[in-house]
């Protein structure tokens, strides 16, 4: 899970802002390296749990010849961010919170205190959700989201074949009794669709790149990309959808993340 302050402080690249917030944080002396870069770029850890517990890790295979990759996770249940951890957090520092979709009860009870710390205080922090796995158990996790982001391998498993149908089913889920979250549907070479909560629809081409170098952290650079254009350059739907399509694209030529530093809103 990873907060957004309001105000925003801009690191060495562009996307390095914000708080990983109540992410469990090994103590480790061998992962210490994790720690010093999230410093580097400065993202705040103060609000984070720490963990004796060994940390998961994945192993990462790289095709040079069309740059995709296989992916071994070892995970030996490594605790999950519970809604006491988060309950400690002093909100009124954060203007969005974003969750992956895992941990269900404590992911709903996490997301309903922010609802209800908007309406006592009347402040406007934004939920957005990661959706990739697991659809029947974490459905319930996209009514209380402003954002909801949604896989396309996942979609594909639930047998939607475009990134309109997948928005409008997931719409289609929400009660009707209260406002619908935004969907937007990343759909790789395709570009991505977004769904608005009145039912407008948008979609947006992909930016094609000559050679794929690194697809790892594709996704991610998508989100970062959607958050910084919608919070820090106040962006309408379609520009910071748009946006996080070039993130991704460019993400994807090199290895790492540095390089993203070379984009921004306005070129």
């Amino acid at each position: 899970m990873a907060a957004i302050p309001r105000r925003t402080r801009i690191g060495v690249a562009w996307m390095d802002f914000g708080n990983v917030a109540e992410t469990p944080l090994i103590r480790s002396d061998a992962f210490r390296v994790l720690l010093d870069d999230l410093c580097k770029r400065e993202i705040g850890t103060k609000d984070c749990p720490f963990t004796e517990r060994d940390p998961p890790f994945s192993s990462v295979i790289l095709a040079q010849d069309s740059g995709t990759r296989t992916i071994i996770h070892c995970n030996k249940d490594y605790p999950q961010t519970t809604y006491e951890d988060f309950s400690k957090i002093n909100l009124a520092q954060y203007g969005w919170v974003h969750f992956e979709a895992r941990n269900t009860p404590h992911t709903l009870k996490m997301m309903q205190s922010i609802r209800d710390y908007n309406q006592r205080t009347g402040q406007g922090i934004i939920i957005s959700l990661d959706f990739e796995t697991r659809y029947e158990q974490n459905q319930e996790l996209c009514a209380p989201c402003d954002f909801v982001v949604f896989s396309k391998e996942l979609a594909g498993q639930l047998g939607w074949k475009t990134p309109r149908q997948s928005c409008v089913e997931l719409a289609a889920k929400i009660p009707e009794s209260g406002p619908k979250p935004v969907f937007i549907c990343p759909w790789g070479s395709a570009g991505a669709g977004a769904l608005d909560a009145n039912g407008n629809y948008y979609e947006m081409s992909s930016y094609k790149q000559d050679k794929v170098v690194d697809t790892l952290g594709a996704g991610d650079s998508f989100m970062a990309g959607f958050i910084y254009a919608t919070l820090e350059g106040q962006r309408s739907l379609a520009e910071s959808v748009d946006f996080a399509n070039r993130v991704a694209s460019h993400k994807i030529t090199g290895f790492g993340y540095e390089h993203i530093s070379q984009l921004g809103l306005s070129n």
